[in-house]
């Protein structure tokens, strides 16, 4: 799906952001703490995308490729909920390889490769495309444990629950209008679901990487 791949490209755009930044990390700590600000603007971007795609992926699919593809529709709201998993993936790989963790990087590439061949298998044989789907969504939630783990004995834990707690319920609110008032067009669906998060989100926002 085209649409999907182009939703694809938005990880490196957190990733060219992070490299220079996290190739020039003094120490573990320093690493720790700008990786902290990559991993929380990853959160604060992945939910209200995905919820937002959920809500108007129907019309969306049809404005850009017309009728006829309604089934394309559904399988992008599948799919666009792995997306919060594959971000995290891209930038745990690259944060890996800036650090010289090379082997750790490979074997968990390997997992994930071993992983993925094993239930498509299955999957597909059974459930054709939802099988393939459901694959990618078992396969990138293991690997974003997988990495969790590793960076959590290696730079200590993690810690993003504000920001994931603050979005969360920023996305919530949106979703909610988005889904209760049914906006006329796709348009007013986009800037209304924008605003709302943007609003919600700002103070965070400020704080976070504006005042700090």
């Amino acid at each position: 799906m085209k649409l999907y791949e182009l939703i694809k490209l938005v990880p490196a755009l957190f990733v060219v952001n992070f490299l220079p930044l996290a190739a020039a990390a003094k120490d573990n700590k320093e690493f720790a703490r700008i990786f902290r600000k990559a991993a929380a603007a990853i959160i604060l971007f992945s939910l209200p995308a995905a919820a937002g795609l959920t809500i108007v992926s129907d019309g969306l699919i049809r404005l850009i490729y017309g009728t006829g593809y309604e089934s394309s529709a559904m399988l992008l709201k599948y799919l666009v909920w792995m997306s919060v998993f594959s971000f995290f993936e891209n930038l745990f790989f690259s944060a890996y390889i800036v650090r010289g963790l090379y082997k750790t990087a490979l074997f968990v590439n390997a997992v994930s490769a071993a992983l993925t061949i094993t239930l498509n298998i299955f999957l597909v044989r059974y459930f054709g495309m939802w099988g393939s789907a459901t694959a990618c969504i078992i396969v990138f939630f293991v690997l974003f444990l997988m990495y969790l783990t590793s960076y959590r004995t290696r730079f200590g834990s993690l810690v993003i629950y504000r920001e994931f707690l603050h979005s969360a319920a920023a996305t919530a609110i949106m979703w909610a209008v988005l889904y209760f008032f049914r906006l006329p067009n796709i348009y007013l669906e986009i800037t209304a679901g924008a605003t709302i998060y943007g609003v919600l989100i700002f103070p965070l926002v400020w704080k976070l990487y504006v005042k700090e």
